[in-house]
């Protein structure tokens, strides 16, 4: 290839202009080592894409003018590399582009097994925990209708009511709820006609034995009537209230003036013909509550059947409990207004407590407490209100048996 003689720069002595003439015309690279004699050097002009163009040095007597001029093309040259570095990194770029080329070595591929199989379990764990948390705690909402407890973080008794629409009397909102405490000044005697006479509670009560279906209400040990009317039942004010579940409470629910009893049995009979909250009608439900003292020599065997069945799997039938001797036929009792202790809180229930503590060993005492992990088997107690609290007489015990620390 010819070369114009316009290519050709002469430097002289003193000749900066040409240098930078030189500098200007384009030039991109510098061999080095192309300085030789006769003054001759090899440059690569960037413009006729690697034509090789010679530069006559003959002028040149200072040694700074030569490196001025290698300066200035190592300018050009490092540009060009940074223009050969963007192409490259463009390059790269399609190398994610573009599956054909890519290429993984072993390790490459082990690591990236390792980021997936680790990502797809990090998610699995995600789907399975995150959902059933947030409908665990959607419960306080109302979202979930089926459950409540005595214990749960959203579940527990001061949150029932926000469980279930069906739970809204759980509340305690303007009606008389159980369990209370019995404030004994404020208990008045009532009148023996609503009993006929003053034998107690086998005047109104009338058990005998029954079998009952063992079951888990929420933690809280249940025995519910395997036939319905078979176990027995209650009359009061001509209406008849059928035994339908004993429930356990260790301790008890109901106090007497802030004093508590170790074992409380909870007696719930239903008038199966009345609705479940009228004004206008009778209560529904009729619970009778008995109170147990410990002893440290007796043992109780009317309570054997029903202690060695809660060892047993729910749905197991519990033969012959002898029903009337788990409270004391002749003791007196009182009488007041209260509800379910449990959902759905039903109110306008008649409440019964005996006023004669019954006997159970310590050791039955600590083993069902024990099993129930007090005090997750009670609700807590309700504001007294304005309820009135009447005691009828019976031929054993007396209310001086709650007054004088037998509780």
């Amino acid at each position: 290839m010819e070369k114009d003689e316009d290519d050709v720069v002469q430097v002289s002595p003193g000749g900066h202009p040409d240098v930078q003439k030189a500098a200007s015309s384009g030039f991109a690279a510098y061999q080095p080592g192309e300085v030789g004699e006769g003054g001759k050097a090899a440059w690569v002009d960037s413009a006729a894409h690697k034509e090789v163009q010679e530069i006559t040095l003959n002028s040149m007597t200072s040694t700074a003018q030569v490196d001025l001029v290698r300066n200035l093309m190592d300018t050009e040259m490092d540009s060009d590399a940074d223009s050969e570095a963007e192409l490259v990194d463009e390059d790269e770029a399609g190398f994610f582009l573009d599956p054909s080329i890519v290429k993984f070595s072993d390790e490459e591929r082990k690591r990236w097994w390792v980021i997936t199989i680790v990502g797809l379990v990090g998610w699995i764990l995600f789907v399975a925990f995150y959902i059933p948390f947030m409908i665990y705690l959607a419960k306080p909402l109302g979202l979930n209708k089926s459950s409540w407890s005595y214990n749960g973080y959203s579940t527990q008794p001061t949150l029932w009511r926000n469980i279930s629409s069906d739970y809204t009397f759980c509340s305690g909102l303007g009606t008389l709820q159980g369990p209370f405490d019995v404030d004994l000044s404020q208990v008045r005697l009532g009148s023996s006609d609503a009993t006929n006479s003053d034998l107690g509670l086998q005047s109104i009560f009338f058990h005998s034995t029954g079998t009952f279906v063992y079951s888990r209400s929420n933690g809280l040990p249940l025995f519910t009537c395997q036939e319905s009317r078979s176990c027995g039942y209650l009359r009061w004010q001509d209406q008849d209230y059928f035994l339908d579940t004993i429930a356990l409470h260790s301790r008890s629910q109901s106090s007497i003036s802030g004093i508590f009893s170790p074992l409380e049995l909870e007696l719930v009979h239903v008038a199966p013909t009345l609705g479940d909250f009228d004004d206008d009608k009778a209560p529904r439900y009729a619970l009778l509550n008995v109170l147990y003292q410990e002893s440290e020599v007796v043992n109780n065997t009317a309570l054997n059947p029903m202690w060695w069945s809660v060892l047993q799997n729910p749905g197991t039938v519990v033969e012959n409990i002898q029903i009337n001797a788990l409270y004391n036929l002749f003791s007196g009792f009182l009488v007041s207004t209260s509800s379910l202790t449990k959902p759905p809180c039903t109110p306008n229930a008649l409440w019964f407590l005996s006023d004669s503590v019954q006997i159970a060993s310590l050791d039955q005492i600590e083993w069902l407490q024990g099993i129930l992990q007090y005090p997750y088997n009670l609700r807590p107690q309700q504001p007294l209100g304005d309820r009135s609290i009447f005691w009828y007489r019976g031929p054993q015990g007396a209310i001086e048996d709650l007054l004088t620390g037998r509780i």
